[in-house]
């Protein structure tokens, strides 16, 4: 009855960690522009090899304009796409160019 117990719990516990899912965060490259009267299509390009289990990847720095009906993503591995999913995230920390527009109105209206 031990022997049984231990082997489910280890059973559980193996099963667990392997489907923890990595996050990658990458940036991507403009590879093309094309510009329309009414906007652009940027094609942009990210190549990063993966070992087998699951990877959330998260690009950072796209245009906060980004249609996200407009997204789409290419695999040319083996790999299958589960889901795309488009969100803002805005930082938490003011850049140094944030900081020295606010000093500059600041000076303005004084």
């Amino acid at each position: 009855m031990k022997i049984k117990l231990l082997i489910l719990t280890l059973f559980f516990t193996v099963n667990i960690y392997s489907n923890e899912i990595d996050t990658v965060k990458l940036s991507s490259q403009i590879k093309d522009v094309t510009v329309f009267f009414d906007g652009a299509q940027i094609t942009r390009e990210v190549k990063r090899t993966v070992l087998k289990g699951k990877h959330l990847f998260i690009l950072e720095n796209l245009p906060a304009e980004i249609n996200p009906q407009s997204i789409q993503i290419d695999n040319n591995q083996k790999g299958e796409i589960v889901s795309v999913k488009h969100d803002l995230v805005y930082p938490n920390e003011k850049s140094k160019t944030l900081l020295e527009y606010e000093e500059k109105i600041k000076l303005q209206k004084i």
